[in-house]
């Protein structure tokens, strides 16, 4: 979806950046929710993913930093939750405890900090100085509005199917 239509709506309004970044990256949300649902075993899926991913969206892989870019993606998710573990705050999901949805949509955002600054960090190669900051705040808001929105549309879909099978049962 972000492909064909998130992104060139983006380059038409914005410009050439989005390229490099995106403000609303809805897959950040999937790293995010896959890490929390899965934690650091998740990277098992997640590397390969975001390398096929990448490629996908043409990241010029002859830049020697840009072979990172996907790994540290990958992992920016769980730095964001074993940020917050570190912290005491351990927010993956147990049997007997209710999902911390602010946990994370809070994990999310150190990740999004994380992706951010690394991601625009190895690219340097590819953005001019001057626009580095630029796509460092892009790559945050994309990052937190693809995850807050596609959080919010879980919800909407989640109180639906929660209405359904109480006018069901």
């Amino acid at each position: 979806m972000s492909v064909h239509i998130i992104f060139p709506i983006e380059a038409a309004v914005l410009g050439d950046l989005t390229s490099i970044s995106s403000i609303l990256f809805l897959p950040h949300a999937v790293r995010v929710l896959a890490t929390w649902l899965l934690g650091p075993k998740v990277l098992f899926a997640l590397i390969p993913a975001e390398v096929i991913a990448h490629s996908i969206w043409g990241l010029d892989f002859s830049y020697p930093r840009s072979v990172l870019i996907p790994i540290f993606s990958a992992c920016s998710a769980l730095v964001g939750f074993e940020s917050l573990k570190l912290l005491g705050y351990n927010i993956y999901p147990y049997a007997n405890r209710l999902p911390n949805w602010r946990g994370v949509i809070i994990a999310g955002i150190i990740a999004s900090f994380f992706n951010s600054i690394t991601g625009a960090l190895l690219k340097g190669e590819q953005i001019e100085t001057d626009q580095l900051f630029q796509v460092i705040v892009r790559f945050l808001i994309g990052d937190i509005t693809g995850l807050i929105s596609s959080m919010l549309i879980l919800i909407l879909i989640f109180r639906m199917i929660n209405k359904l099978s109480l006018r069901a049962g």
